[in-house]
Order: structure tokens, then C-alpha cells, then sequence
């Protein structure tokens, strides 16, 4: 902000505030900054359509549509590895394996295959009791 438009903006009162009474300097440089303001979307629109039309193009939407697929794909066969119960010691490190390959503990909630997992445990354990 310019001095001479800080200088008008200090000088304003509550009540000027309340009712829109600005300055015209303060009022002319605000305008000015809301331009800029829409140049710039618009810009940045124009850039993001343009990386959009580059995209769809170049088949990225379609191929990320197929590694999602995959990704899904991945996941489910991840999830029926956790729900089948280990009996043995290679079983529960085979659930470990998955759960590391599918990033597990990043998700906000990866108690299922944990849980299973320490279900797994306990079954061996109270066998070895």
C-alpha cells in the first residue's frame, strides 16, 4: 500500500468504515487492486484450462483413470490378504508385507488390517502357551 493510501486508510473512522465513506485515494487504489485481482484469476484461469486441454490431449486423465483402477484394484486384493486369519508366523509377516506396500499406516485409519494383524498374534500366541 502506498504511503499517501496508508496514510488516507489510518485517517478513516469506525463509522467511515461502517457506512463506506473512503477516501477517494484509498477507494481508487482498493479498485486498482481488485482489477489486478481479476486479471490475475483470469490468468490463472486460462493457464489452468490450458493445462487441462494439454492433458486430456496427451491422455493423462486416461491414464490416471487406469492407475486408479489399479490402485483400487490393489487395495481390495490388500484388504481380502488382511481378512483371511494367519495360523502362522510366515501368515502374519505376509500382512505386514502388505501393509507396508499399501502404505497403511499413512491412511487416517488403518485399524482394520492392524487389528487383524493383532488378532493374528494372539492366536499364535495362545497356541505357544
Amino acid at each position: 500500500m502506498p504511503e499517501e493510501v496508508r496514510t488516507a486508510f489510518n485517517a478513516m473512522t469506525i463509522a467511515d468504515m461502517a457506512h463506506n465513506k473512503r477516501p477517494a485515494i484509498y477507494a481508487a487504489w482498493s479498485k486498482q487492486i481488485e482489477e489486478q485481482k481479476a486479471e490475475n484469476k483470469a490468468l490463472q484461469d486460462a493457464r489452468t484450462a490450458k493445462w487441462e486441454e494439454i492433458n486430456r490431449e496427451g491422455g493423462v486423465d486416461a491414464a490416471e483413470e487406469a492407475f486408479n483402477a489399479i490402485c483400487d484394484e490393489e487395495w481390495e486384493i490388500g484388504k481380502r490378504i488382511c481378512a483371511v486369519p494367519a495360523h502362522t508366523l510366515e501368515g502374519v509377516t505376509v500382512k505386514l508385507r502388505v501393509s507396508d506396500i499399501l502404505g497403511l499406516e499413512d491412511f487416517g485409519d488403518p485399524n482394520a488390517s492392524f487389528l487383524s494383524i493383532a488378532t493374528d498374534i494372539r492366536r499364535l500366541a495362545a497356541r505357544l502357551s
